[in-house]
């Protein structure tokens, strides 16, 4: 069924072509600079003003792994359409907790049928995913609470349009199956930057920041807000960057997906 959804958006992409490669060497597709569906590895020292859940305002680590590759090519050139695979999972930590008890783990994986055009300035992407939560034993038990439900199969589209150092993203959503049931549709808008300002160490020096909002149907069309900004070094499709973030809107934890959560903190992210 998922590859019935994609192919046909492949099909008529602008590059498509008879030729088919495994692996292609393209820019895989990346989510806005400040939303949490990243990739690379990432670990985030959070101060959590107002806390979703029972732990309430304290500080917190955030920490995730996450990766998109590009799989199957089809056209030639630099940019041919192609089908992807993302994937995530990523987890919440408590400092205030003797055991740094695991609050909540989240997991993602995706399939996405990308194209490109306007030498590559222009990029639709379309994905199929499937998101699940899962509450920490160690809060479960702490709290003596029971794991929320929360497992849902989306359909997204993402457009992005690229001018020099800047990137626009905009994205619309509607959840196919969904537990619990909740009205199914969201958007969301996002704006990086990503400039270039040297060398170091054999590595290009590149200062960075995005602003990203979300809106869900469920929440009522609430918006949540998430910034992030700081500097990279970066060679080839490497590299190492450490950033400010702040959100500030619905908890990013799909555990308590109706709370109202705002932090701010410092990150460390490898891309690979």
């Amino acid at each position: 069924m998922i590859l019935a959804l994609l192919l046909p958006a492949l099909a008529a992409a602008p590059r498509a072509r008879a030729q088919v490669v495994l692996f292609p060497r393209t820019e895989p597709f990346e989510f806005p600079l400040a939303s949490t569906r990243g990739g690379g590895i990432v670990g985030r020292h959070l101060w959590v003003d107002r806390g979703e859940s029972r732990f309430g305002a304290e500080r917190e680590a955030d920490v995730w792994i996450g990766h998109s590759a590009a799989v199957v090519g089809l056209g030639r050139g630099e940019t041919p359409a192609f089908l992807g695979l993302a994937m995530q999972v990523s987890g919440r930590f408590s400092f205030a907790d003797r055991g740094s008890a695991l609050i909540s783990n989240d997991w993602f994986v995706a399939l996405q049928a990308v194209t490109d055009w306007g030498g590559g300035l222009t990029r639709a992407a379309f994905q199929v995913y499937h998101e699940s939560s899962h509450l920490g034993d160690e809060y479960a038990d702490r709290f003596g609470v029971n794991r929320v439900d929360f497992t849902r199969n989306v359909a997204a589209l993402w457009l992005r349009q690229q001018a020099g150092p800047l990137a626009l993203h905009a994205s619309g959503s509607y959840t196919l199956i969904d537990r619990p049931d909740l009205p199914p549709g969201a958007f969301a808008l996002g704006i990086d930057y990503r400039g270039e300002v040297g060398n170091l160490l054999g590595a290009r020096v590149r200062p960075l920041g995005g602003i990203f909002a979300e809106s869900v149907e469920y929440a009522d069309w609430k918006v949540t807000t998430a910034a992030r900004a700081g500097v990279e070094l970066a060679s080839g499709s490497h590299g190492v960057a450490v950033s400010a973030v702040f959100s500030n809107g619905l908890s990013t934890q799909r555990q308590f997906f109706r709370e109202r959560s705002r932090y701010f903190g410092f990150e460390l992210r490898f891309d690979w």
